[in-house]
């Protein structure tokens, strides 16, 4: 079987088409301090082959802190596949990353349910593909100071993680606020 490498991964925003997108952090930088939730952000990875292989299919993963790896989909929590705003699921990527080799710029890169790729994505002899995950951090099932991590699995090949994609979640102190009601001379608390 051949051994898919993800070599290089970059966070990304869903402000534009999959092929003009700004970037969160520079290409192989972890993201610190996320302090957004419930809205769609971006994830893309390079897949480089040191054989030619055809109809590769990607499956991204996440776990949180020291937790087991899970398949990212649309129900999955804390990360689940979004909807964006720009593209659509199974659009054809640009090549944005360090990828050596031909480029696979047919190979159904983009999703929103977490498997991309299929019967589009052959990746020549020593060439590379890209695939990007739309995501969304759910609010409710993260606290401050947890780390997620990215990889991604392949039933057609092997895949080795050269880099490993993470975000470490910020999120502020509740602050207690107190309401007070005044009544004939008498202070009521809410």
């Amino acid at each position: 079987m051949a051994i898919l490498n993800i070599s290089h991964y970059r966070f990304g925003a869903d402000d534009a088409a999959h092929a003009s997108h700004s970037f969160l952090a520079n290409e192989d930088t972890a993201l610190a301090s996320v302090t957004t939730f419930d809205t769609p952000m971006l994830l893309r990875f390079n897949e480089q082959l040191g054989s030619a292989t055809n109809n590769v299919d990607f499956q991204f993963r996440f776990k949180l802190n020291t937790g087991a790896w899970a398949s990212v989909s649309t129900s999955s929590s804390p990360i689940k596949a979004a909807t964006s705003a720009f593209s659509t699921d199974a659009d054809d990527l640009t090549q944005r990353l360090s990828g050596t080799g031909t480029f696979e710029s047919s190979g159904d890169g983009f999703t929103t349910d977490g498997i991309s790729g299929g019967a589009q994505n052959d990746i020549a002899l020593s060439g590379c593909s890209e695939t990007e995950l739309c995501f969304q951090i759910v609010s409710a099932s993260v606290v401050s100071g947890d780390v997620i991590y990215f990889d991604g699995t392949s039933p057609d090949c092997t895949v080795a993680t050269g880099v490993l994609a993470s975000l470490a979640i910020y999120k502020a102190a509740a602050t207690s606020t107190q309401v007070y009601r005044y009544c004939c001379g008498r202070r009521w608390r809410n």
